[in-house]
């Protein structure tokens, strides 16, 4: 029966919140662990806010069905974020950016469009989901690769997809400024030395961002994705 204070502490006075609450959940009972996951999951992907993983933390869909699997990408928890749709919990998240100012990548379901509530595409099923996170890999490109004409090195950041329900055919873009001409993607090997994929990235403005893109995508389960690019060696 104790007061509820939002945004300020008891007395009135000290330790105001300085900052912006996107959204509150409630209830009228003490909440499970499990349940608490639930809401946490619903909130980190609705609103691009990572869920901490100081102790590895799953991402869970409405029905518990591990939709990040924290174990199994322990190398890839930086800047966690993805799209998805859960009708129990009315997620439908359809383009996202982790709010990480380090943050490169942004994805959308068909496209990216100015903001989620204008991007008219539908999910194939409900509880699908495709989620991204990083191994916060320095965003310089310092990696040599030589698979690919035209490329001759990539950036030593990585990120790991986890796809549940195969979402495909989305867009996917990063910044202008990273100077990308391509995105690599390895169904199971993150240092992309064998069968990797090279896709060129066309620039295009994507939601009011000057962007380099690729559109009609699928990342497999489980897939590891990279930027590159051919960088002219000194002359001397």
């Amino acid at each position: 029966n104790a007061a509820l204070y939002l945004g300020l502490w008891y007395d009135a006075s000290s330790y105001p919140f300085y900052g912006d609450i996107a959204e509150i959940v409630m209830y009228d009972r003490d909440l499970a662990t499990v349940e608490r996951q639930r809401i946490e999951s619903y909130l980190a992907l609705k609103w691009g806010v990572s869920l901490s993983q100081n102790t590895a933390t799953n991402y869970v869909a409405s029905d518990d069905t591990v939709i990040w699997d924290a174990t199994a990408n322990v190398s890839y928890t930086h800047d966690i974020a993805g799209i998805g749709v859960d009708a129990l919990s009315e997620l439908n998240q359809k383009q996202s950016r982790s709010v990480n100012s380090d943050d490169l990548v942004t994805i959308g379901l068909g496209a990216i469009a100015g903001a989620n509530i204008s991007n008219t595409n539908t999910f194939a099923a409900d509880r699908s989901f495709l989620l991204w996170g990083n191994n916060n890999g320095d965003i310089r490109y310092l990696r040599p690769y030589t698979n690919t004409t035209g490329i001759n090195t990539r950036l030593a950041r990585v990120w790991k997809v986890d796809n549940t329900k195969a979402v495909s055919n989305v867009e996917f873009c990063v910044p202008a400024t990273t100077q990308a001409s391509h995105l690599l993607v390895n169904a199971s090997d993150p240092t992309f030395s064998t069968t990797t994929t090279a896709i060129s990235l066309t620039a295009k403005t994507a939601a009011g961002v000057a962007s380099l893109c690729t559109s009609n995508l699928t990342f497999a389960d489980g897939a590891y994705f990279t930027l590159a690019r051919f960088v002219q060696a000194p002359v001397g």
